[in-house]
């Protein structure tokens, strides 16, 4: 915590630098950077990774992000719903590893029988839904619905 008062100090003397326009007439301002070297890689690293890149290879990260979004624009609206909810629940077990300072094993934990649950359940319910038709709308519950929901906001 010792460089977070740097960090105020600094964070405060460019938002009065930018408040007195100080930055308004920069020369590149508004035109994209082109970077030769990746300011990431190593020092060690960037002769191999140029002439990689020179080569025409790319890094198994980028490689395999290509591949996830060409996979991506296949998937249709039904489809792209399911993803969606895969790839949040991805990221919140990935959250929970990272807090329980292990690697969540979901096969042997409890979650893996509650998602299993509410998967086939939310799949029962749309293969329901499904049968009866389209849905008819209840306008007097949802008249009332909103009418709380407006006396909620204006007591705020």
């Amino acid at each position: 915590m010792p460089f977070s008062i740097f960090k105020k100090i600094a964070e405060e003397r460019i938002r009065e630098a930018m408040e007195r326009g100080e930055f308004d007439d920069l020369e590149f301002k508004g035109k994209p950077l082109t970077l030769k070297e990746d300011p990431f890689v190593p020092e060690e690293l960037r002769v191999a990774y140029r002439m990689l890149k020179n080569a025409g290879f790319l890094p198994k990260e980028v490689e395999l992000r290509k591949e996830i979004e060409n996979l991506e624009e296949y998937l249709d609206e039904e489809h792209q719903e399911a993803y969606g909810k895969i790839k949040k629940l991805s990221a919140l077990l990935f959250h929970l590893s990272q807090i329980r300072n292990k690697p969540l094993q979901v096969e042997e934990e409890e979650y893996y029988a509650k998602i299993v649950e509410k998967i086939r359940l939310y799949k029962k319910q749309k293969e329901e839904a499904k049968e009866q038709g389209p849905t008819k709308i209840n306008f007097s519950k949802l008249q009332v619905l909103l009418s709380i929901r407006s006396i909620a906001l204006r007591k705020r």
